[in-house]
């Protein structure tokens, strides 16, 4: 009777410990599971935030690129007004040049 009492409580005792180790470990994996669902729900809340930082900068770049043709074309359009101006002014200069020549003859 000793040994089956002895063989029962190591039975026992070997059964309790083999359910603490098994809810320890489900609980772990309880634990990991949370913790994976979380990283994978920041992971997509970074997707999102980096699909609306794309496209802001997207939106940024094409006003960007429109600013600088319209830049580029205003400088091309004073560069055509420098040119006309630089046109006149040599015009008035030989002409100035005649009429100062034509005083000195007089």
């Amino acid at each position: 009777a000793s040994y089956s009492r002895h063989l029962l409580l190591h039975v026992c005792s070997g059964a309790w410990r083999w359910h603490t180790a098994e809810s320890k470990h489900r609980r772990a994996i309880g634990q990991m599971q949370e913790e994976g669902e979380e990283m994978a729900a920041q992971l997509e809340a970074n997707r999102v935030q980096m699909a609306d930082y794309r496209e802001s900068f997207l939106q940024w770049s094409d006003k960007n690129q429109m600013r600088t043709v319209e830049i580029h074309s205003e400088v091309g359009e004073l560069r055509a007004q420098l040119v006309i101006r630089d046109q006149e002014l040599a015009k008035a200069a030989r002409r100035r040049e005649t009429l100062q020549k034509q005083l000195d003859s007089k």
